[in-house]
């Protein structure tokens, strides 16, 4: 699992709890006390709806070129979908 995905969850586990306050210069000393929620949360996502497939499909705009595997366009977008479509449930 890419750490600065868990620790971007963390923080925002921390600051959903605690409120952003003003952190030390910069750093938040309290985050890294949700790694383990932040972990949960992400390894919970691993498996997506059947709603978050859909939207992908719809976000993918996928390209398929002659003997080649399909690619996709734009995953940035299609992964911001299936997150959007996640969190309007």
């Amino acid at each position: 699992m890419n750490d600065d995905m868990v620790k971007r969850v963390a923080t925002a586990l921390y600051q959903a709890r605690n409120g952003t306050g003003q952190p030390f210069m910069g750093v938040t000393l309290d985050w890294p006390n949700y790694l383990a929620e932040a972990r949960a949360a992400i390894t919970a996502m691993r498996e997506p709806t059947e709603d978050m497939i859909d939207a992908f499909h719809r976000a993918a705009h996928l390209r398929v070129e002659w003997g080649e595997d399909p690619m996709v366009e734009n995953p940035e977008n299609a992964y911001r979908a299936m997150i959007d479509t996640a969190l309007a449930h």
